[in-house]
């Protein structure tokens, strides 16, 4: 792994740390103990609890890594679903698709009603005299 996520892991640490009893019981266990083991151990995070986190002089990764903990662990649930579908891998075309899907089966009830045609029963009636004649079956 990479020095610059290490440090950036070491940093995630120092704020979950920092951070209230209710926010960290949210991540899971399995995550927080990645995080510690893959942690630099002699990195030193400069964190500063007073201060707010944009005027703190944290590495990006640092930010990705905590946008990828509030998407996915403390984001409320409606705002998480609705990002989560409109950027799931699986279902970026589906729209797509299911407009192309309409429109083939518009096109195809189109293309049977062209086919289908009405008949008065008494032409039904006659052709079918006709057909047993011929020798055929309808």
């Amino acid at each position: 792994m990479e020095e610059k996520y290490r440090m950036a892991y070491a940093e995630v640490n120092e704020i979950l740390k920092l951070s209230s009893v209710e926010v960290t019981n949210k991540i899971p266990y399995n995550f927080r103990r990645k995080i510690i083991k893959n942690m630099d151990k002699n990195y030193v995070p400069n964190i500063t609890p007073k201060k707010d986190f944009l005027e703190q002089n944290l590495m990006n990764e640092t930010y990705e890594i905590l946008k990828l903990i509030y998407i996915k662990y403390l984001e409320p649930q409606s705002p998480k679903k609705e990002v989560t579908e409109k950027f799931n891998a699986n279902d970026i075309f589906k729209d797509r698709r299911a407009s192309n899907n309409q429109s083939s089966i518009d096109s195809e009830k189109k293309s049977d009603e062209l086919i289908m045609i009405n008949h008065k029963w008494y032409i039904k009636l006659l052709n079918k005299i006709k057909n047993f004649f011929r020798g055929s079956k309808v």
